[in-house]
């Protein structure tokens, strides 16, 4: 009973499958986290917590672009799977083990845990190719993006969602916003290593 009313609440807080959410930029992705790391997903958890579902991610850090250094990150995320549904919230990244992703992620909350800033916003998957080099992609999926009132047409533009960029480009555009200085970490990014 309480999970079909999870669901309920879930989908029918805005009638349709997406969350609206601000759109948020590059700088006010990082200027609302603290935290922001290159890592790589070593395990998904189901886990239950007031009765709802939620899964715990675990992350092996990679490289530290903003925040305490840790050698690896955990977030619970709202939705998974609870007495053999699965359920998934609307704009709510989910992490399969072995991803590489860049990950924002807000201050801890009551539980001890982050969560990614501007929901999917904060997620951007690492893909690479055939000689390991690497190209973001925002996930923005199941995400209703609108822009805060009074907005300047320069914040609008550069809040589009990312969409295939550079990972080298993409990580020094990071590390400018920061202040965090380049690391030896590149080459071992530039061909998916890193993770020891």
């Amino acid at each position: 009973m309480r999970l079909s009313v999870f669901l309920v609440l879930a989908f029918a807080a805005t009638g349709t499958r997406a969350a609206t959410v601000e759109l948020l930029s590059l700088p006010q992705l990082v200027e609302r986290s603290a935290l922001v790391v290159v890592g790589r997903c070593i395990a998904a958890e189901p886990v239950v917590r007031q009765d709802q579902p939620f899964t715990r991610y675990t992350f092996r850090v990679a490289q530290q672009l903003k925040g305490p250094a840790a050698e690896q990150v955990q977030l619970e995320i709202p939705g998974g799977s609870i007495d053999g549904y699965r359920v998934y919230v609307a704009g709510m990244p989910r992490f399969s083990p072995g991803a590489e992703a860049v990950v924002f992620l807000s201050p801890k909350d009551l539980h001890g845990y982050a969560w990614p800033v501007g929901l999917g916003q904060g997620h951007f998957r690492i893909e690479r190719d055939a000689t390991g080099k690497g190209r973001v992609y925002q996930e923005t999926d199941g995400l209703r993006l609108v822009q805060a009132a009074a907005r300047p047409v320069k914040d609008v533009l550069e809040a589009q969602p990312v969409r295939g960029q550079d990972l080298e480009s993409f990580l020094r555009q990071v590390r400018s916003l920061t202040g965090t200085p380049e690391g030896d970490g590149e080459a071992d990014m530039e061909a998916g290593g890193g993770y020891e």
